[in-house]
């Protein structure tokens, strides 16, 4: 998963020297780690351990983002064999953990022409994102504070609890900024109504990060500052949540990008 992380990075790099070389290496290393059946596995204590469905996406789209700057075939193919193999698993049960990743894995993809498995799944994609945004909070709860406005549902309490959105609603937003620039994803829907939902949950996961109202009690309040907490009554700061935040909003800003100049066409 680090190789694949890493990988993802050095293609958002200029390319050239030790860089290119290290990169290319890891795309072959990763596809050396996929199986006949198209998973992907790691190693631990010497013995093959398939990896879960979001470790299999993260990996294809970091392969499908390499192979989109060298165009080496058997990156394409890994990549291809990997979201066809997850796929079944992920249509029966949504794991916002890996949707994400397989948006990334389809807007990276470089295809000659059209696959018609691909294009079936971009338009299950779309229908996902319904139901998720369908779970985001509007409005004032009856019960709880204003601030998880924006934040999406995942979990829901015990009837009657007030909603507790957590920094998973920064999964949801990776997916939908990703979702909102590609056509066989979006489908008819309405862009703008994408649009305003990714920047509402960007707001939420605003109101969750560490500001210098809240981060007295940080061990280090000045290192503190700008994190993504896990909830807002879980100040626990760990790498994903952030990470993912951060990517999150750093796509949601390409992506209106993206649709303000393809308005000034």
């Amino acid at each position: 998963v680090s190789a694949a992380l890493a990988l993802l990075t050095l293609c958002e790099l200029p390319v050239g020297g030790e860089r290119s070389a290290l990169r290319d290496e890891l795309g072959q290393s990763l596809v050396r780690r996929q199986q006949d059946d198209g998973l992907f596995f790691q190693n631990r204590k010497d013995v093959p351990t398939p990896v879960n469905a979001a470790s299999n996406m993260l990996i294809s789209a970091a392969l499908a983002a390499l192979h989109r700057q060298n165009r080496e075939p058997v990156l394409l193919e890994a990549a291809l064999k990997a979201v066809k193999a997850n796929w079944p698993a992920l249509a029966q049960n949504p794991d916002v953990a890996a949707l994400p990743w397989l948006a990334l894995t389809h807007d990276r993809l470089l295809l000659t022409e059209p696959d018609p498995a691909i294009l079936a799944q971009a338009k299950t994609l779309g229908e996902f994102i319904d139901k998720l945004n369908d779970q985001q909070i509007l409005g004032r709860p009856i019960l709880g504070p204003n601030d998880v406005t924006g934040g999406f549902e995942l979990t829901r309490g015990p009837h009657g609890s007030p909603p507790s959105p957590d920094w998973r609603s920064g999964q949801v937003l990776l997916l939908l900024a990703l979702a909102t620039r590609q056509e066989a994803i979006r489908g008819e829907r309405n862009v703008g109504g994408w649009v305003l939902t990714a920047e509402q949950a960007g707001r939420f996961l605003g109101r969750l990060m560490l500001d210098s109202t809240n981060a007295y009690y940080a061990a280090s309040p000045d290192d503190a500052l700008g994190g993504v907490r896990l909830s807002f009554w879980d100040n626990t700061l760990d790498i994903s949540p952030n990470a993912i935040a951060l990517l999150a909003l750093v796509e949601l800003q390409a992506t209106t990008h993206h649709l303000g100049q393809a308005a000034a066409q």
